[in-house]
């Protein structure tokens, strides 16, 4: 069977993910919900806890206390390691949260679908809350029971969107986050960038927080660091089955689309007078010859090749373009149509 008789070479066959759109989404719900919850909290005074005494302002409801959890006579306390997600002190938190949500979110979406994102977003938020569980609370409640829980009240999505950046590290590490600001601000950052970044400045304030705690003093900010940092090792963790378990077909059409990429831009060179570009032949000689010579090597697995020859080549078209392929991996995603 020919390339072009497969039927997920035909050009009219191709399906490349759906332009993003953010409302009708997981992700533009799970923003319109943040959006909504602070809106009826912090502008129409609603859903706060009355301010005890010594308290300057009332208290957002929804956000996470081990004690309230474990005490609370509501269903409602049940519920607080997913309402916590929704919930923000400040326009300052929820800004920079939902930034950071829409910042990856919009490449995941595409490609993650409703269900998984929806999956991500609290997993993260769950994972990271059970990590400063363990860090934070359970040491005071092993020294004093009575203190079961200390004080912390946890609010806010920063963990969701941590595991979303980090996700997004693992399953497509070159994309680029501020393509969308081009126009205006012509810089570059990838998703492992910013994703190394995160890691290393939450590690950072860890480890100045224990080093404080040593000392007997408090932390430097009243910021629950190990709940960023369970989301991101849950966003890690499905990030990386995400890109294993990824299905072929997926791959499959960035292949094809990277080729048939290639002959448009053949035949508009020629139609345009400009020169163009060296078509990519499966009966071109030298190819053939490549071809019959990895074939006569020892059986590589196709998941095998795939991971280790054709994902740097794809991620590279996606953070460069096609055009910055070198003659060797035009000829090694030509092999990658033929094998799939």
């Amino acid at each position: 069977m020919s390339l072009e008789d497969r039927k997920y070479m035909r050009e009219s066959e191709l399906r490349e993910p759906a332009p993003f759109r953010l409302p009708g989404t997981a992700l533009g719900w799970l923003m319109l919900v943040n959006v909504v919850v602070f809106v009826l909290q912090h502008v129409c005074g609603l859903f706060l806890t009355d301010p005890g005494a010594g308290d300057y302002r009332p208290v957002p409801l929804g956000g996470f206390s081990v004690q309230e959890f474990r005490e609370g006579d509501t269903w409602w306390a049940r519920l607080t390691p997913f309402t916590y997600q929704f919930v923000h002190e400040g326009f300052a938190h929820l800004f920079f949260n939902l930034f950071f949500i829409w910042l990856a979110g919009r490449v995941l979406q595409q490609f993650l679908g409703n269900r998984a994102m929806l999956l991500l977003y609290l997993g993260s938020g769950l994972f990271g809350l059970a990590l400063h569980f363990v860090a934070r609370e359970l040491p005071i409640m092993l020294r004093d029971d009575s203190a079961f829980g200390g004080a912390s009240y946890l609010v806010g999505a920063s963990g969701s969107a941590v595991g979303i950046v980090v996700a997004l590290a693992l399953f497509r590490p070159y994309a680029d986050l501020f393509e969308p600001f081009h126009s205006v601000l012509p810089l570059r950052l990838s998703a492992r960038n910013l994703a190394l970044g995160i890691i290393l400045v939450t590690g950072g304030f860890i480890l100045v927080d224990w080093l404080r705690g040593l000392g007997g003093r408090s932390p430097l900010m009243p910021v629950a660091h190990h709940v960023h940092l369970g989301g991101a090792s849950f966003g890690a963790l499905f990030g990386w089955l995400f890109r294993k378990w990824e299905p072929a077909q997926l791959r499959k059409q960035s292949i094809a689309r990277a080729t048939t990429e290639s002959r448009h831009k053949t035949r508009v060179g020629a139609v345009g007078g400009e020169s163009p570009l060296p078509p990519i032949s499966i009966d071109d000689e030298h190819l053939a010859a490549a071809v019959a010579e990895e074939e006569a090597a020892e059986p590589v697995e196709p998941g095998d090749f795939v991971r280790s020859r054709i994902d740097p080549i794809l991620d590279k078209i996606n953070d460069h373009g096609y055009d910055s392929l070198s003659d060797e991996e035009k000829r090694i995603l030509e092999e990658g149509r033929r094998r799939l």
